[in-house]
């Protein structure tokens, strides 16, 4: 369904410059089991709600190989919101990460382990040479490299 929902947005949008890749991310190639919700935005690969009304198995990979396969050479702007897997996300990306030009938004408002993951995202991005701000529980980052905080 959700897959349906993005491609009828293309079309509406007239939109040519995007490719739609039928697997979730995550830290290694795999298939996980992906939890359903009555709300669509809530389906995750990360259990987080005793509500779910099921699952599917779903492929998944990193982002870097993702973007290999695609021969994506350049990533300007990565937008997270994977419901609870955002570090699994991140530990796929290391490659991505690297880029002196790329700025992250993060939509990290799950509780994963007994911690906020809105807590445990900034550290890592910090290690990876990021500079690092929250806001409502978004986590925003941008390479230090950068003369000035991105808008």
């Amino acid at each position: 369904d959700n897959v349906a929902a993005i491609k009828r947005n293309i079309e509406v949008n007239g939109l040519t410059n995007v490719r739609i890749v039928q697997k979730g991310v995550w830290s290694k190639e795999d298939v996980l089991k992906f939890w359903l919700y009555p709300d669509p935005s809530g389906h995750s690969f990360v259990n987080v709600e005793p509500h779910s009304i099921g699952s599917v198995q779903v492929p998944v990979d990193t982002v870097d190989n993702i973007l290999r396969e695609l021969h994506v050479e350049k990533v300007d702007f990565i937008k997270v919101n994977v419901e609870g897997a955002e570090i699994e996300a991140l530990k796929g990306m290391t490659d991505t990460l690297r880029g002196d030009d790329v700025e992250l938004a993060i939509g990290a408002h799950h509780v994963i382990g007994g911690q906020e993951s809105h807590t445990m995202v900034p550290p890592l991005l910090k290690k990876a040479g990021y500079k690092v701000r929250v806001k409502w529980k978004t986590v925003y980052a941008w390479k230090e490299t950068r003369q000035s905080e991105p808008h």
